[in-house]
């Protein structure tokens, strides 16, 4: 096999973001004008990036930021449904604070083992959206394109990271990625797995700094 180099992005800005970054599992919210600018930021720095092929999950927060970074590189764009956000169940659109006031031992139970306890009570748990990434991913080792762009969500992103380093489940939450993020995957000719965490590419502006980010993507 090949080596391939997969780009994970996290979505850009929404309104549940800025409003106490509230659980947004399966709710289809729209980007914020922020949102787009982090978009469209992303486009400007992925341009030089030989991708050959995008995939997003298909909740519109995720499309709305995969499609100018395809459109502009002159890739395809695929929506695959194993690359929704996790199902938080009864903690959709509740804050941390707000799930740890009304529903505090179901999170301990969460936070403390997150691969069997499911989400808000009755969503996913850890394990079942690892296995969906997995799954994605294992297509992507078989499939004839090298550079991979791939728009998902936070919490499902970071517990496959979790998982792809021999992590337990729990370890997900020390993983950081904010809107607009990218962390870059690297799959070797055996089908090996390497990082590179955190890249903040929707946040810059200056043609320096984006300079600086190209140069960390490639």
């Amino acid at each position: 096999m090949a080596m391939k180099t997969v780009y994970f992005v996290r979505h850009g800005r929404t309104t549940w973001n800025d409003r106490g970054n509230r659980y947004c599992g399966r709710s289809d919210l729209e980007l914020t004008e922020a949102g787009m600018g982090q978009a469209l930021r992303l486009a400007q720095l992925f341009e030089d990036v030989p991708l050959d092929v995008a995939f997003a999950s298909p909740l519109q927060r995720a499309i709305a930021t995969a499609f100018p970074i395809s459109n502009r590189a002159g890739v395809s764009l695929h929506i695959d449904s194993r690359l929704q956000e996790i199902d938080f169940g009864n903690w959709e659109g509740l804050t941390q604070q707000e799930i740890e006031s009304s529903d505090a031992l179901q999170w301990q139970r969460w936070v403390q083992d997150p691969a069997v306890t499911k989400a808000g009570g009755t969503g996913e748990t850890g394990q079942e959206a690892v296995v969906r990434m997995q799954h994605f991913v294992e297509d992507v080792k078989s499939w004839p394109f090298q550079n991979v762009l791939v728009t998902s969500h936070n919490t499902v992103m970071r517990l496959f990271i979790a998982a792809s380093l021999a992590l337990p489940l729990a370890s997900y939450r020390h993983f950081e990625m904010d809107n607009g993020d990218v962390w870059v995957m690297r799959i070797g000719e055996m089908g090996e797995m390497k990082w590179k965490p955190g890249i903040s590419c929707a946040h810059r502006n200056s043609t320096t700094e984006n300079a600086a980010a190209m140069t960390e993507l490639r």
